[in-house]
């Protein structure tokens, strides 16, 4: 059944089946559900799966963008762009902190090796100082 032809709760019911599935065969602990009460989602203008799909895909790109850059995305009008290209944002989102966490732990594993080799023993020179060029602070 496609995400347009469920109701809300229908489809919340399918994510949360996954998840605990996901959750036993890996082995941790389910921290949370989706509410599969199809009078919650009402209240809240979520009818169909495809809406619910929707609206968790903004929630999912506003919390990740909030997290990385401290604010919330409110100049972005989702009302212009199609659920997969949220979902493609929130990809790109992950992608990109996690290359910019790479890069920084690979500069930091390059500052620490410069650090030890600037503080290894040198036949001392008119300069003692020499084996720290290049250091940074």
């Amino acid at each position: 059944m496609t995400h347009a032809a469920q109701t809300a709760s229908e489809y919340a019911a399918q994510i949360n089946a996954e998840s605990r599935a996901r959750a036993e065969a890996e082995g941790w602990t389910l921290v949370g559900t989706l509410v599969e009460d199809a009078d919650f989602w009402a209240e809240m203008g979520i009818h169909t799966g495809e809406q619910l799909r929707r609206s968790l895909a903004i929630g999912e790109y506003s919390d990740t963008y909030k997290e990385i850059n401290g604010i919330r995305p409110r100049w972005v009008n989702f009302d212009d762009v199609s659920t997969e290209e949220i979902e493609a944002m929130v990809t790109d989102l992950l992608e990109t902190e996690e290359r910019a966490r790479k890069a920084e732990e690979a500069r930091k594993v390059e500052a620490e090796a410069r650090r030890a080799e600037a503080l290894t023993c040198t036949p001392l020179t008119h300069n003692p100082f020499a084996a720290l060029a290049g250091l940074e602070v």
